[in-house]
């Protein structure tokens, strides 16, 4: 799967004198049908090749990047992913195939950059989830990544049930209660113990507690911070429930939180777009702020792409070729230019949200930006 530090790596391949070779391939299909949809892209974008500003040498790069691409669908077996994202560049020097487990759509590009923009719509949606149920005596562990569960582990603890016991003005019955309820306190930090040893071996983002009301409580007062940081929700479920239960509970939970925090991000950049604030929106302000180095924070709406052009010296990104409007050099046309707004947000330690469709980013042009600081009016 892809992670932060691989979308880095890749970005770093912008830098490299060769043309770069980025290919998602659908695997739902047979095995056969897959091949012949390669070959087909590959058609595609060779009538482009010939007919753009790539040099010879650049050519027979792409081309040994194509051979080596098809050899490699060639070797693969059984059991195949549901997607392949693959970028190449200098005829395979520059090497990074990536299995998936999500279906994404066919696409080929040929260019000076990687392009990453289904890989980060990717990555946002692929929060790794730890889901712990617990009631007095059970509980189960899961681990949720990618639209996929799996049980990490079930313990069995050994709380007596609560009694109501005769005695002395119910001396009796408190020592009871309180002697049941060490057992269960043990038994939670049993529970904890697993958790972060789970934490520490597979990281994940989010926590969720299920399970009956009264011990979920009981768990929760005992979380350590690194746990009690990323709890998200509690909710009620029966502990026997099957993980195709806990998996489509948990997503409703998932799908809820992450809309509620994009509309607080766009409400928190729509505070920033007042007089005086750090905020700017709309695709012409937020790419002269990335230009500038003074983005702290992207928001790019889901889905949201736009040709546009890149200028072939200082790299000023806009909507139209012609001379650039920061040097004078020409800018070339790029066939999505918020690709390369990530690429320049990610390569100047800007963070990016990815934001749902429909929570207010719309109406501010889609595309907008948190400062660092306010630039000063300049050339533009």
């Amino acid at each position: 799967m892809i992670d932060p530090q691989q979308i880095h790596r890749l970005v770093a391949l912008s830098r490299n004198r060769f043309p770069i070779t980025s290919l998602y391939l659908n695997m739902g299909r047979d095995w056969k049908a897959s091949k012949t949809r390669f070959k087909d892209l590959v058609s595609e974008r060779r009538e482009e090749i010939r007919g753009g500003s790539f040099s010879p040498q650049e050519k027979e790069s792409i081309e040994k990047d194509f051979e080596k691409i098809r050899d490699y669908l060639e070797s693969l077996r059984e059991p195949r992913p549901k997607s392949l994202a693959l970028f190449s560049s200098g005829g395979g020097k520059h090497w990074y195939p990536y299995l998936l487990a999500q279906p994404l759509k066919d696409l080929l590009v040929v260019d000076s950059v990687p392009y990453i923009r289904p890989l980060m719509d990717l990555l946002d949606q692929s929060k790794r989830c730890g889901v712990l149920l617990v009631d007095r005596n059970q509980a189960r562990i899961l681990e949720i990544f990618m639209g996929e569960i799996a049980e990490a582990t079930e313990l069995r603890g050994d709380v007596p049930k609560r009694v109501r016991e005769g005695g002395w003005y119910g001396l009796e019955e408190k020592r009871i209660d309180r002697h049941v309820e060490q057992h269960l306190h043990d038994f939670m930090k049993q529970v904890i113990d697993h958790t972060l040893a789970i934490l520490q071996e597979r990281p994940f983002q989010w926590l969720f507690l299920g399970g009956s009301l009264e011990v979920v409580a009981a768990l929760e007062e005992q979380l350590p911070s690194s746990l009690r940081s990323r709890l998200k929700k509690t909710f009620r479920i029966d502990l026997n429930a099957s993980p195709q239960e806990v998996l489509a509970k948990a997503e409703e939970l998932l799908h809820r939180i992450e809309r509620e925090e994009d509309q607080a991000l766009v409400s928190r950049l729509q505070e920033a777009l007042m007089p005086g604030g750090l905020g700017v929106s709309g695709i012409h302000e937020t790419l002269s702020s990335l230009h500038k180095g003074s983005v702290h924070s992207l928001l790019i709406e889901e889905g949201f792409s736009e040709p546009g052009a890149r200028c072939t010296h200082c790299r000023f990104l806009g909507l139209q070729v012609g001379a650039c409007p920061i040097c004078g050099h020409p800018m070339g046309p790029v066939g999505d230019v918020i690709n390369e707004a990530l690429l320049q947000a990610i390569d100047r330690d800007a963070s990016i949200f990815m934001i749902t469709p429909g929570v207010g980013l719309e109406k501010l042009g889609r595309i907008g930006a948190l400062l660092r600081y306010k630039p000063t009016s300049g050339k533009k």
